[in-house]
């Protein structure tokens, strides 16, 4: 028996509005499968499902590791990613032998965000993969969400998918941007920008250099800063920039900090600088804020 095996999933037990699967070998009837894994899926109504082509699935995962083949290209599941695939999109999954995976998909259909949040589905390809970050998606929403045994509320579930399709077309919309042929390759550079972005915004207290974003996503120096700039219309400097000031306006909000302490810990090298970007950002000077304050 090989390190993995190709694995699906049988339905172990049912709530509503979800399904448990345990997963199960396809490899041969002789192998013992090395753990019984909880899997949570949320599904489609039936006037949705009638339109699957056209939905989205989310898959994430609180634990292990999960090994997708999606058009030829390789995708690691991670408990801190998402992926964001086409729901009829065909894909082999595998899981690393004894590995113990638990995990939620969620699949989406765009009808009811069509008359509850005004998006087209037309917006967003069907046929699309993004990896993200898992915050960047699921950030705010309840950690129970992942424990495998939650009743998704509608309210919970409209909330996501709209945040979902909004993050869909934002990327699609990005992705477009790039001068680079090919939707394979600017899905996976756009899903390496966003995983830096997020990592920037990660980092609001801290300076941070284009080597070390593009690092984190697997760039040169020089395409972080080129793809960057084509896709969200600004350098990484300007948006780590505009992420720091308004991590500071917190800051000098809810704390005793003066403007020039503020300034030293938001690591800017001298208190004019700061605060002629912080009011060229906000309209307004740090000063303003303390006294707003008090």
């Amino acid at each position: 028996m090989s390190e993995t095996a190709q694995i699906s999933m049988q339905k172990a037990s049912e709530n509503p509005g979800q399904e448990v699967f345990h997963r199960i070998d396809t490899d041969g009837d002789d192998y013992v499968p090395p753990s019984s894994s909880r899997y949570v899926r949320s599904r489609l109504s039936d006037i949705e499902a009638e339109n699957v082509s056209q939905s989205i699935s989310l898959k994430t995962i609180r634990s292990g590791v999960e090994h997708y083949r999606i058009h030829d290209r390789d995708f690691v599941l991670t408990p801190d990613t998402v992926l964001l695939v086409g729901i009829d999109t065909p894909f082999r999954l595998t899981v690393g032998e004894g590995d113990i995976v638990e995990g939620v998909c969620l699949q989406f259909a765009p009808q009811t965000l069509k008359r509850q949040f005004d998006i087209e589905r037309q917006a967003v390809p069907r046929d699309v993969v993004f990896r993200l970050p898992r915050g960047a998606i699921l950030g705010g929403m309840p950690n129970a969400l992942l424990d495998g045994a939650i009743t998704m509320t509608d309210e919970i579930f409209l909330k996501l998918q709209a945040r979902t399709y909004r993050t869909l077309r934002r990327l699609s919309m990005c992705a477009k941007r790039l001068s680079v042929t090919g939707q394979a390759k600017r899905e996976d550079i756009i899903s390496r920008l966003e995983a830096a972005r997020y990592f920037l915004s990660s980092k609001a207290s801290e300076a941070v250099t284009v080597d070390e974003a593009g690092r984190h996503c697997g760039l040169s120096s020089a395409q972080f800063a080129r793809y960057f700039r084509d896709a969200y219309q600004c350098t990484p400097a300007v948006y780590h920039r505009a992420i720091r000031l308004g991590w500071l306006r917190s800051v000098l909000t809810v704390t005793e900090l003066t403007p020039r302490e503020a300034a030293e810990r938001g690591g800017f090298s001298d208190y004019p600088t700061f605060s002629k970007a912080f009011k060229r950002t906000f309209g307004y000077s740090p000063s303003d804020v303390v006294k707003q304050r008090g």
